[in-house]
């Protein structure tokens, strides 16, 4: 019995356990690090010898049943019951008899959930009971663990409760038995489950739903053997994934189905793809779509599912299917450019320190939509690197490693992948494959940037942002963690001699007042300089020279001619401006050095200051101020712009 703030109702619970007709049980209550004085009450509560307490560190439900199980003694069945509901009487001897009656090893019974009311009555909400079947166990739950009893040898064959999972943690282990185990089933009302809202209950401080993907990510699929068949997978196949949904457009999805043929058929490239659509869209219209494009062969395998399974356990059931050595995410509402698909694999293939590849994103009107992902150094959420910015802008056409690729158009080796069993199904969105890169290589840049590989979206519209419920898996899993300057700043530092960084770079350096002198020296050293990029030819990038022989991914020496820009954005900023100013040209560096300020149409005196300063200092000082305010994205993309050397600072 875990429980946890449970002082003014858990003896409840274990006064059902006390009047039992089954008298040789056990008890073991485990408090986990109750903050309003439930442990201190039961010590002077408990006093049946058959009852034990143990105190535990907060581990959640998982935790604390495991430190029970980890006490028990010598007894033979197993059963459950929370600190908030209660046993009838009979139901220990009933559910014994059952066990012995049918020789099963597991056995199950009925649930009623109440609602306490307001004037302290109970409520029925329904009853939890089905007739067995397994089938129906893996898609969804009917047994609940306070009604559920089993042998204690089990333990030892399909281990304890799976402490990595929040929620849904009675089904997994319920399943393990399943797959083991025979049932039976008792059709009798054995306990009384307390179903009224309670922030204090264990399980409640996770959200749910969610954590049914992950459990079937789990059970459904059998990474042991994808792992041992990815070793034999064809290291000349390419396997494109394409998940669609029911607010996917089928006609970008035909669209995006035709240029992946087109691209097959006039490409030139040495690949050769197997495209899986896996329909997540549950309706007889979707299912109709799909067996048209199968039929007009656009594509070659295909999965339905029967229910509604969300992006990261669609694209996990797709591995089943697969027989590539590389696997591509490929959104729905993306088309690709006819030789698009050499430039993403061959670096997976050539260079073991790149986990994943990326293709520059357009949108229909030509401008970027993503090159990659990187990481706010404030809240560590991602967004997409060069958003909104034209497709001519300077950077956007060099090769380049970045700390997570882009969910639109991604590559990854097969085995990377099922090795981290997939995509991380507690989200329902894309955010999963940022997630997948944070596994691989923990924030560092490992992930190359391919511009010469295109892909165009097809709508313009905004798709939708992840969900709260996404955000808020990503901040407990990620935004905790130190985010490091390669990671938010879009460079590697020196001391990362294994990761190439872009050759003109754009570092974007925030500063609260004012920097110090010698910050562009400092800021140069730290960057990835000069490397050798003639094998880089195959990844986009064109006339560069380099008379070193070495591999393109080692580090040479900063070039000795680096010319600085700093562009200052502000608004509103009369009383820092100044210092700001000030502090820029101050710098002690070696090099050209000018400087850009773009005011947004500030409404106190920041503008006149800026005059002040471009007047005095014309010669590095150039006043780029906006007619109208654009807001900080669009005056941020329109300063980038307008700068003409190979490094670039933002204050």
């Amino acid at each position: 019995m875990p429980t946890y703030n449970r002082k003014n109702i858990v003896m409840q619970a274990i006064r059902s356990v006390l009047d039992q007709t089954w008298i040789n049980w056990h008890l073991y209550v485990v408090d986990d690090f109750s903050e309003d004085g439930t442990y201190e009450y039961l010590k002077t509560q408990i006093s049946d010898p058959r009852i034990s307490l143990f105190k535990s560190k907060h581990k959640g439900v998982c935790g604390a049943r495991n430190t029970a199980i980890a006490h028990l003694k010598n007894e033979d069945y197993v059963a459950y019951l929370d600190s908030d509901n209660t046993w009838n009487s009979e139901y220990l001897e009933l559910m014994l008899c059952r066990m012995l009656e049918t020789n099963t090893c597991c056995c199950y019974g009925a649930l009623r959930r109440f609602r306490r009311e307001k004037d302290g009555s109970a409520k029925t909400i329904d009853f939890v009971y089905l007739p067995y079947d397994v089938c129906r166990l893996r898609e969804f739950n009917f047994i609940d663990m306070n009604v559920f009893m089993h042998r204690s040898s089990v333990f030892k064959e399909i281990g304890m409760f799976d402490t990595s999972i929040h929620r849904m943690v009675d089904w997994e282990l319920i399943l393990r038995c399943a797959e083991r185990y025979s049932f039976s089933r008792l059709p009798y009302v054995g306990c009384n489950y307390d179903h009224s809202d309670d922030a204090s209950r264990i399980t409640q401080l996770s959200y749910t739903y969610y954590y049914i993907n992950v459990v079937r990510n789990k059970h459904w699929l059998d990474w042991k053997f994808l792992l041992k068949k990815a070793g034999k997978l064809n290291s000349q196949l390419v396997t494109v994934i394409v998940y669609f949904s029911r607010k996917d457009s089928p006609a970008c999805l035909r669209n995006c189905l035709v240029s992946l043929k087109n691209a097959s058929l006039y490409g030139h490239s040495k690949y050769t793809n197997e495209v899986i659509l896996v329909d997540d869209s549950c309706n007889k219209d979707g299912n109709s779509l799909v067996s048209e494009l199968y039929k007009d062969s656009l594509i070659d395998k295909y999965l339905i599912n029967k229910n509604e399974c969300k992006f990261p356990l669609s694209c996990n059931r797709a591995f089943d299917l697969t027989d590539g050595s590389f696997v591509v995410y490929l959104d729905s509402h993306s088309c690709v450019s006819v030789d698009w698909l050499d430039a993403l694999v061959d670096p997976l293939k050539k260079h073991n320190k790149i986990f994943g590849t990326t293709a520059k994103i357009l949108n229909t009107a030509g401008s970027i939509k993503s090159i990659g992902c990187q990481f706010d150094s404030v809240s560590g959420f991602p967004y997409d690197v060069f958003n909104d910015l034209p497709d001519n802008f300077s950077a956007s056409s060099l090769f380049s490693l970045l700390p997570s690729v882009n969910s639109y158009c991604c590559a990854f080796r097969t085995k990377d992948v099922i090795e981290k069993n997939g995509l991380y199904c507690i989200y329902e969105s894309a955010l999963a494959v940022v997630d997948l890169c944070l596994q691989l290589t923990a924030g560092k840049p490992g992930f190359a940037y391919i511009p010469s590989s295109s892909v165009t979206f097809q709508t313009d519209e905004q798709q939708q942002n992840s969900s709260m419920n996404d955000l808020k898996a990503f901040g407990e899993r990620w935004c905790d963690r130190k985010i490091s300057y390669a990671e938010r700043d879009f460079f590697a530092r020196r001391n990362l001699t294994k990761f190439v960084a872009l050759r003109k770079k754009v570092c974007s350096v925030t500063f609260k007042k004012y920097t110090t002198t010698s910050c562009a020296n400092r800021f140069v050293d730290y960057l990835v300089p000069v490397y050798d990029f003639s094998k880089l030819g195959d990844y986009g990038c064109t006339n560069v020279t380099s008379n070193s022989k070495a591999d393109p991914f080692n580090i040479g020496v900063r070039q000795k001619d680096e010319s600085v820009t700093t562009v200052i954005l502000t608004y509103n900023h009369e009383l820092y401006i100044s210092q700001t100013i000030e502090s820029a040209l101050m710098q002690n560096y070696d090099k050209e050095h000018k400087i850009l300020i773009s005011d947004d149409m500030s409404t106190d005196n920041t503008r006149k200051i800026i005059k002040y300063y471009a007047d005095k200092y014309s010669n590095i000082i150039t006043d780029i101020s906006n007619g109208v305010n654009k807001g900080f994205s669009e005056n941020r993309a329109r300063s980038f712009c307008e700068v003409d050397h190979s490094l670039c600072f933002v204050i």
